[in-house]
C-alpha cells in the first residue's frame, strides 16, 4: 500500500492535534495558574510557539517539548538566552551533548535555582510582587549615586534579593545593558523609563517584550504614535501592576 504524502501530513496533524491537548491537561494539572490567568485559547497559542521554538533547538520528543514549554512558563520564552540564566545558554551551546540531555539538564539546573529564588511555598516571589505593588511608578526609581547601572543593581536588590544573589552582580550588569540596548529600540530613554522597562526583563524574564504569554507587554510597546511614546512605560508599569494582582489573587 502506497502512502501520500499529503496522508502523512494528515496523520502529523492529528498527532500535533493529540500532543497539544494532552499538555493543554499537562498544564492545567501543574501550572493551573498559568492557566486561569491565560485562558485555554492562549495556552494553546503558548503550546504550538513551544512546539517550534523546541525544534530549533532539535528537541522533538513529547517529553523533550514538554520540558521545553514548562520552562518557557517558569522562565520566560527566551530562558535559552536570558543573561540571567547563563547556565541555559551553556548548555544549549554544548555542542558534546545530545539536545535531549540538554533539556533535561536545563530542567534540573531551572528547579534548583526557583528553589532559591522564589522560596518555600513562593514566599520570596510574593514578597517581591508584594513589594512592587507598594510603589508607585513615580518612587519606583531614584538616582541616588548618578551611577546608572549601580542604583538599578541597588534597588533591584532592594525589591527581590533573592534573585539578585542567585543572579549575581556580573550577569545583573549585563542585563541592565541589554536592558538599556532593548528599551532604546523602543524609543525609551529617560532613567526612570528605562529602569521601569529593566525591571520587567528582571521579573517577567529578559524578552518579556515578545513572549507569547505577555502580548499586551508587546501590544505597548509597539505603539507607533508620536503622542504615546512619554506614555509607553508608564503604561507598562500599569500593567504589570494589573498582571500582578491576578498572580497574587
Amino acid at each position: 500500500m502506497n502512502i501520500r504524502k499529503e496522508q502523512i501530513e494528515a496523520f502529523e496533524q492529528v498527532a500535533l492535534r493529540n500532543f497539544e491537548n494532552e499538555m493543554v491537561a499537562h498544564l492545567e494539572k501543574f501550572f493551573p495558574k498559568n492557566c486561569e490567568i491565560h485562558g485555554e485559547p492562549k495556552i494553546r497559542e503558548i503550546i504550538r510557539y513551544g512546539i517550534e521554538e523546541a525544534e530549533v533547538h532539535g528537541l522533538t520528543s513529547e517529553h523533550d517539548v514538554c520540558m521545553y514549554i514548562s520552562l518557557m512558563l517558569m522562565l520566560g520564552h527566551s530562558f535559552y538566552k536570558d543573561p540571567q540564566l547563563p547556565w541555559a545558554s551553556a548548555i544549549f551551546k554544548d555542542e558534546n551533548i545530545s539536545p535531549s540531555i540538554k533539556i533535561d539538564r536545563i530542567y534540573d539546573k531551572a528547579m534548583a535555582y526557583l528553589d532559591q529564588v522564589a522560596g518555600v511555598n513562593d514566599e520570596n516571589i510574593k514578597r517581591a510582587l508584594h513589594q512592587i505593588r507598594g510603589k508607585s511608578a513615580s518612587a519606583l526609581f531614584q538616582l541616588s549615586t548618578g551611577d546608572f547601572e549601580h542604583d538599578t543593581i541597588d534597588q533591584l536588590n532592594e525589591i527581590f534579593p533573592e534573585k539578585c544573589q542567585a543572579v549575581g552582580d556580573a550577569n545583573m550588569y549585563l542585563l541592565i545593558q541589554e536592558g538599556i540596548k532593548s528599551a532604546q529600540y523602543y524609543n525609551i530613554s529617560n532613567n526612570h523609563d528605562v529602569f521601569i522597562y529593566i525591571g520587567c526583563m528582571f521579573i517577567l524574564g529578559s524578552g518579556f517584550d515578545s513572549d507569547p504569554q505577555f502580548t499586551w507587554a508587546t501590544a505597548i510597546l509597539q505603539e507607533k504614535s508620536a503622542t504615546k511614546q512619554d506614555a509607553k512605560a508608564n503604561k507598562l508599569y500599569n500593567a504589570v501592576m494589573t498582571s500582578l494582582k491576578q498572580w497574587l489573587a
